[in-house]
């Protein structure tokens, strides 16, 4: 993958096309370094843990907003974990579809535990296997000013 480093704004949309671990790794490594704006769609890519730890791990520090889309791809919670790890710091928005992705209590409480600072989060936990008595302290998880966001900020 080779992007021009200048880029700020990038939306890129794989879903679907089986793009496996390497394919993210390979998007991963081409990611323009400036980025402050990031949208990539991998659901359905079978991307699984180590396609999202190669993802997380190339991140732009400097990335405000960032959309991706994991539905289905089998992360698991290590693939959460590595999220929770390696997000940007400065995010300001993020929207993460971790639906069907088998990331279960734990990989969404270690998200949560690590949200950046966000302003705006929407986080779609639907069919990731996290128990209906967890979600209210999940919910509990997430910054005052997200708590009381109208819609919720987590589906699950």
């Amino acid at each position: 993958c080779n992007l021009p480093q200048e880029l700020r704004i990038l939306h890129l949309g794989f879903a679907g096309s089986l793009l496996g671990a390497e394919g993210a790794r390979a998007v991963a490594e081409g990611l323009p370094h400036e980025l402050l704006e990031l949208h990539l769609d991998f659901a359905w890519c079978n991307i699984q843990a180590e396609g999202t730890r190669f993802l997380a791990e190339h991140l732009p520090r400097e990335l405000r907003k960032l959309q991706l889309g994991l539905g289905g791809c089998d992360i698991g919670r290590e693939g959460a974990h590595a999220l929770a790890e390696w997000l940007p710091r400065e995010l300001q928005q993020l929207h993460l579809d971790c639906s069907r992705s088998r990331i279960a209590t734990a990989g969404a409480r270690m998200l949560l535990e690590n949200l950046p600072s966000v302003e705006q989060l929407s986080l779609d936990l639907r069919g990731c296997a996290v128990e209906p008595e967890d979600r209210q302290d999940l919910r509990d998880l997430l910054p005052e000013h997200l708590r009381a966001s109208n819609p919720p900020c987590i589906r699950f």
